[in-house]
């Protein structure tokens, strides 16, 4: 089932359970696809489905980190403690859609297969930018699912080698 379908039933499924915190989530991310497909004149697809929930993840953190800055003290020895269990539901329900992708160990374990050449050419690049470029697009060239944090952890170990 693609991610788009998933995100369809999801909504259903939360409407008959009457689970409003997963109707109303789902319900912004298939908007927002929506709204993206429109924008560009396209068919809301996978990709769509997957960029918008990368980046409402990314915004439930940005939440989270703020209200964390925002806790302190409120009278005396007293904290004010937040909580952001919504905020992390929401984000556990988002990632559980994402596509598994390969850790920095994996990303590590193909560059250095004896057949890849590019290993070298990492370390031998002119800047981190041009390695991580030329890693990037290697890996894209495969249709390895990675994050590029993880690319970015595993080319500073290559350059530092």
């Amino acid at each position: 089932m693609s991610v788009l379908e998933t995100i369809k039933s999801r909504i259903t499924a939360a409407m008959k359970s009457g689970n409003a915190t997963e109707k109303n989530l789902f319900r912004v991310v298939l908007g927002e696809v929506q709204t993206t497909a429109a924008r560009q004149s396209k068919e809301p697809n996978d990709e769509m489905a997957i960029a918008t929930i990368k980046k409402v993840v990314a915004g439930l953190q940005e939440t989270m980190t703020l209200m964390k800055g925002q806790s302190g003290p409120t009278s005396g020895n007293t904290a004010k403690v937040v909580d952001t269990s919504q905020q992390e539901t929401e984000i556990a329900l988002l990632t559980a859609l994402l596509p598994a992708t390969w850790d920095q160990t994996a990303i590590e374990a193909f560059f250095l297969n004896g057949d890849n050449p590019v290993f070298e050419q990492i370390r031998d690049a002119k800047n981190e930018g041009a390695a991580m470029g030329l890693a990037m697009k290697t890996l894209k060239a495969e249709s390895a699912p990675v994050n590029s944090e993880d690319v970015k952890a595993v080319v500073i170990k290559i350059r530092n080698s």
